[in-house]
């Protein structure tokens, strides 16, 4: 009984671990770009929709409210192209009520998200770009997330639209500042997925006989491959936090505009022509020393980071929404690494990965099971099923075979 919990001591220390790189993955970089709601909305636009009257309250919460029948409900913040800018923080306390999409397209309801405006006019919505997708009722609650922003995205806009049927979203407390992947981060991560192999391959190695240990490592390649595409981080294009509130050090103030005073009027006293004197042998000048003056600090750098275009990372996501058979393919795939590697009695494993595929991003995103939640945890099972009698198939095949050639 000693070896189980002690691969358990070492998974729940492996996850902390991870937890903690992850909540302390960036850092502010820049002062805020935004403040409070206040009286009149400065900084802001009511694009169109009711209710630009009373808002925002005393409070300084902002409501978008809508019934069935009125026309959509848009205010948007303009932040500019953000030149030399790759990671945008945002996070706000929000409440909904009584949320409802427009005939069950789930994009159309109360959000919050960051869009951008191209050269010519055109708007983009980039992936992963909400902050908030409301649907039902939620109590007040803390929403923040670190974006991935894309090159030649033109000038990005922070909105919030109310686009459902009906429902109430309120917002507060809205804060959007600049930040950086810490240096450590990429380090840290690649020796967290190397000792999570580790740790898999333990697990998996008193299931297994010949090449024990090569095998194991193989599954447990595939293993942490499998939850890094399909659980987490997955190929997305924003950073939510997993416990509590992402942690980005103390903020950095604005800087503090500097007050000339206007200049003042002295009087000039008149002062009467001095005489001539008598002229005399002529005086050699000399000329006052000159002292150099005291060089001036250079002024810090500008903060810039370049932005990366993850070209794979889109294509997953463009292939998820043209291709509808996806989880079906990418847990066949995983299934049949983990079940021919590893053989099929491991199929609890991959089962918890196939539940956390759709469990953990609910979870981080505030959102509660749907049915399209079930029909891919539907799909992701019939994955690993298939995978599973496929690899048992080819196996009676092969020694079937081999039996047919060593005869009896």
């Amino acid at each position: 009984m000693k070896a189980p919990w002690s691969k358990l001591a070492a998974a729940l220390l492996l996850t902390a671990l991870t937890v903690l790189a992850w909540q302390f993955r960036f850092e502010q970089a820049g002062p805020p770009l935004s403040r409070p709601f206040e009286a009149g909305l400065p900084g802001w636009n009511w694009v169109e929709g009711p209710g630009r009257e009373g808002n925002p309250d005393t409070a300084g919460t902002l409501t978008l409210n809508r019934v069935a029948g009125e026309p959509q409900i848009t205010v948007e913040r303009v932040l500019g192209p953000l030149e030399g800018v790759r990671f945008l923080h945002v996070e706000m306390d929000a409440k909904w009520t009584d949320a409802h999409e427009i005939e069950g397209i789930r994009w159309a309801t109360c959000r919050a998200l960051i869009c951008s405006r191209l050269p010519d006019g055109k708007l983009t919505w980039p992936h992963d770009g909400w902050l908030v997708s409301a649907y039902g009722t939620s109590d007040w609650h803390h929403e923040d997330a670190v974006f991935d922003l894309m090159p030649d995205s033109g000038e990005f806009r922070f909105a919030l639209q109310h686009l459902g049927e009906r429902g109430t979203l309120q917002v507060r407390n809205v804060e959007i500042s600049v930040v950086h992947q810490r240096r450590w981060f990429p380090a840290v991560t690649v020796a967290l997925v190397g000792l999570w192999i580790v740790w898999a391959a333990w697990w998996l190695a008193p299931a297994l006989t010949r090449w024990r240990w090569l095998r194991a490592l193989l599954a447990g390649s595939a293993m942490v491959a499998a939850w890094w595409v399909l659980v987490f981080p997955q190929p997305r294009f924003c950073a939510r936090s997993l416990v509590g509130e992402l942690q980005l050090g103390p903020p950095i103030p604005a800087p503090t505009p500097v007050i000339v005073p206007p200049p003042t009027t002295v009087p000039v006293p008149v002062i009467p022509p001095p005489v001539q004197p008598e002229p005399g042998p002529p005086v050699a000048v000399v000329p006052p020393p000159v002292i150099p003056a005291d060089p001036l600090p250079p002024p810090p750098p500008p903060v810039a980071e370049k932005r990366e275009a993850r070209v794979i990372d889109q294509e997953i996501r463009s292939l998820r929404e043209r291709f509808n058979f996806l989880h079906l393919a990418a847990f066949g795939a995983f299934g049949l690494a983990l079940f021919g590697i590893a053989r099929p009695r491991v199929w609890p494993i991959a089962a918890v990965i196939a539940f956390c595929s759709e469990a953990l991003p609910n979870y981080e995103y505030h959102q509660p099971w749907d049915r399209g939640d079930i029909g891919d945890l539907i799909a992701d099972g019939s994955g690993l099923l298939l995978a599973a009698l496929a690899v048992v198939g080819i196996r009676k095949l092969w020694k079937r075979r081999r039996c047919r050639v060593n005869g009896p």
